[in-house]
């Protein structure tokens, strides 16, 4: 693990801002082993527009806080060519980002009354640490939304998704679902279920939600986070997140003609 100074990390920061800009891993002489970037990347800021979206990504830099992990876990899914792993660095990322974005639903005071006393109760008693930590996490829990409910908020807070999301759109967020399911359980690798035959359009469905559609929603948070929603690429991101929920396609192609 690296140490830095307090100036270092100001220079990191710099190199992780740049390297999302570019597509490309920046880092210092010397440091060039700890990435392996797995392709060079194109360009998600035209150069003409460079320095004024490295400008706008220092000033907001704060925005971030402590939490800067979905932008290292975005940066660790263009560092690996294996599906696998982007899609894990994905959904970690998107899990922090649900936490961080949407709001939960208010608990009902009554409700709130009960868990504070059952804690309570909890932390009294003479159970096993570890037993009662669990129990303590699973009280903590009530009241909040589940994963999917979760993704589907964020997704209408970003105007990606509209109220009335139903059919085959919103099939395609749930296997984002069914995907973070897999990765957590430790599942086997499940096509998507919601499609009949054509196992090579399933093989590719699944490629494109785990190497570009769960990216490109942590790459909206980013966008957001560090202002950088005037430019052309930004608002190209979220029209391609729509276009494939409601449309299947991808800037108007099929997956099967991206993903082989």
């Amino acid at each position: 693990m690296l140490t830095f100074s307090p100036t270092e990390k100001l220079e990191w920061d710099l190199c992780f801002i740049l390297s999302f800009l570019t597509e490309r891993r920046c880092s210092f002489p010397g440091h060039e082993r700890h990435f392996l970037h797995s392709g060079p990347g194109s360009l998600f800021i035209d150069e003409r527009y460079l320095s004024d979206a490295a400008n706008l990504c220092w000033e907001n830099r704060s925005r971030l806080g402590v939490e800067k992990r979905p932008l290292w876990f975005y940066l660790d899914i263009n560092d690996t060519p294996i599906i696998q792993y982007q899609a894990l660095f994905g959904c970690i990322a998107l899990e922090i980002i649900q936490d961080l974005e949407v709001q939960e639903n208010d608990i009902p005071g009554n409700l709130q009354l009960l868990a504070t006393s059952i804690k309570s109760l909890i932390h009294e008693s003479t159970l096993d640490k570890d037993f009662k930590n669990n129990l303590k996490s699973a009280v903590g829990k009530w009241g909040k939304s589940n994963y999917i409910s979760g993704l589907i908020a964020l997704l209408k807070k970003y105007k990606i998704v509209t109220n009335d999301l139903e059919g085959t759109p919103l099939k395609r967020v749930r296997e984002i679902n069914s995907i973070r399911n897999d990765i957590v359980h430790g599942n086997k690798i499940q096509y998507p279920k919601w499609i009949e035959g054509e196992e090579e359009r399933k093989e590719s469905e699944y490629k494109f939600i785990c190497t570009q559609f769960i990216p490109s929603i942590v790459k909206e948070y980013l966008i957001r986070i560090f202002g950088l929603d005037r430019f052309y690429s930004s608002i190209r991101n979220r029209e391609v997140l729509q276009e494939y929920i409601y449309h299947g396609t991808s800037e108007g192609r099929k997956i099967t003609d991206l993903i082989r």
